[in-house]
């Protein structure tokens, strides 16, 4: 199930890149689901590193994205196998 909704969160902000308001709700959405660690490895089987890393490089000057993201980032790196892609 945390596949399917990665992947669905991934393909929305995918869509809508420049959309400030879309990459702030996808990125919140993932920082909450990145809390549990039983969550973390589907994510990044689903995609999410690659973005969350996205978000942050298309909208660098947006301080809420930013936050957002990085949060979802420290959360997912929690997972031994998720930090060494994030690095």
């Amino acid at each position: 199930m945390i596949k399917f909704l990665t992947f669905q969160i991934g393909y929305c902000v995918s869509l809508d890149m420049y959309d400030v308001e879309v990459q702030r709700d996808g990125l919140a959405a993932l920082l909450n689901l990145a809390f549990d660690a039983n969550n973390r490895m589907s994510i990044a089987e689903a995609g999410g590193i690659a973005v969350v890393l996205e978000a942050l490089r298309t909208h660098p000057k947006d301080v809420e994205v930013q936050r957002k993201g990085l949060g979802a980032l420290g959360n997912l790196a929690l997972d031994d196998d998720n930090e060494r892609s994030i690095v």
